[in-house]
């Protein structure tokens, strides 16, 4: 319980003081948006590594040297925990944003940060303008700019290893920028916060960035069979780093 509340004193007073700091930021990049989206990463990834060291977790990272680090790519990852973001995030080896519903965009504060680290807001319940938005994050991966997905669309509640069916928006920003694929296989997360709520237990995390997938040559029809190659990816890399 002692870290929960560290946490919410941490989270509560970053939020206090970067409201002053986004303004400058904001004003910052009018003239340098480039170098402010760089200052924006590195002021997220500190409040993310301030989460961390508070949780005590220990991460375990595997295949880190795997990660393309000369062009944009789409990061896709299974989802069990709030602290999924939080313990990737921070070896992202460039701006990375994330694909998100468009109404996180209007929160105060949050949404402002969100777009300096390039997210991609989709509507989804407007299929032209989701379509517009996905085709417009590909333009941003062709400019060195990543995409972190989890294509589950929510948290999975149930086993690891059992991922819920996979939505097509991570695999039709690839096909529009015809970028690398990395799955990402996460483990451990859900035990750290979402099982003991609202406290904070240590405990070992394992993330796997698996082999990158070349989607150069794959025809347009046949990105769902990607999508299945995706999901075994995954489950067996989960499996394996539970050690069954």
């Amino acid at each position: 319980m002692i870290r929960f509340i560290c946490a919410a004193i941490f989270v509560t007073l970053t939020v206090i003081i970067s409201t002053p700091i986004l303004l400058l930021l904001w004003v910052f990049g009018l003239a340098a948006p480039h170098a402010r989206d760089l200052a924006a990463r590195q002021i997220v990834r500190f409040f993310f590594w301030g989460i961390i060291k508070i949780s005590g977790v220990d991460i375990t990272y595997i295949g880190l040297d795997r990660i393309p680090k000369k062009r944009g790519v789409v990061y896709i990852s299974n989802h069990q925990s709030m602290f999924d973001i939080i313990a990737v995030y921070n070896k992202f080896p460039g701006i990375t944003g994330y694909l998100a519903k468009k109404e996180l965009s209007k929160i105060p504060l949050f949404g402002l940060w969100m777009q300096f680290v390039h997210c991609i807001f989709v509507d989804r319940g407007n299929h032209d303008k989701a379509a517009e938005s996905l085709r417009l994050g590909a333009e941003e991966l062709n400019t060195g700019i990543s995409c972190y997905v989890f294509p589950e669309g929510t948290r999975n509640k149930g086993e690891e290893d059992e991922l819920l069916p996979f939505k097509g928006g991570a695999f039709k920003i690839a096909e529009h920028a015809r970028c690398p694929i990395v799955p990402i296989a996460i483990t451990g997360t859900r035990d750290i916060f979402e099982r003991h709520f609202p406290r904070l237990k240590p405990g070992p995390i394992t993330i796997e960035f698996c082999d990158p997938i070349d989607t150069t040559n794959v025809e347009s029809g046949q990105f769902r069979a990607v999508s299945d190659k995706c999901v075994q990816i995954l489950t067996e890399a989960i499996k394996r780093n539970k050690g069954e």
